[in-house]
């Protein structure tokens, strides 16, 4: 029954004590990619549109600050984090986001989801949808799992006309890939070996 909204400064504080208090081995971070998608540039070309456009960035910033602050705390704690947006997103400019993936033992891995069975309609019917993506990770175990890029051999529905919001749910075979990640970085730290 509790409404998050990351944009109110109670919810991040909120979220901070619960990651603090639990101390999960790893914390996923997908902040909403709309403010800063390709798309929202040809909203710049009108007055209103720019004013949206900036104030939905503003807003974007405040929660991709938040979940550097988050990935900053699992690190610390000597526990992992997974932050994911969309390759082309502006976001990835962000300087927090770029202070981030500068650290040492974080990796930036590039995965297109049709690989992980990512699927969409259009006037041709459903195929593949690419959707290229990256994550930061500083779990080497899901840097090894997820980098999967798209072997051709297929036709791709691009996510235009509203199609996007639908390829927002990660396909199961993402949720199952980052699971074995998690799982395979679990084993390695137990037997004390280090991730090569």
């Amino acid at each position: 029954g509790y409404v998050w909204d990351f944009s109110r400064k109670h919810c991040r504080d909120r979220a901070t004590q619960i990651v603090e208090e639990k101390r999960p081995l790893f914390l996923m971070m997908s902040p909403e990619c709309t403010p800063y998608s390709n798309i929202q540039n040809l909203n710049m070309r009108t007055p209103d549109g720019k004013t949206k456009v900036e104030l939905a960035r503003r807003r974007g910033d405040v929660h991709l600050k938040f979940c550097m602050t988050l990935a900053q705390l699992q690190m610390d704690g000597g526990r992992y984090f997974i932050y994911e947006q969309p390759k082309s997103a502006a976001s990835w400019s962000n300087p927090d986001v770029e202070r981030l993936a500068s650290v040492d033992g974080v990796l930036r891995t590039e995965l297109d989801q049709c690989e992980f069975g990512l699927t969409s309609k259009d006037e041709l019917g459903e195929a593949p949808s690419k959707k290229p993506t990256s994550l930061l990770t500083n779990s080497a175990e899901v840097h090894r799992m997820m980098g999967r890029k798209c072997q051709g051999g297929h036709r791709h529905v691009h996510l235009m006309a509203g199609r996007a919001r639908a390829a927002a749910r990660y396909p199961a075979k993402f949720c199952k890939a980052l699971c074995k990640g998690m799982r395979r970085q679990a084993k390695v730290d137990a037997s004390g070996m280090l991730s090569t």
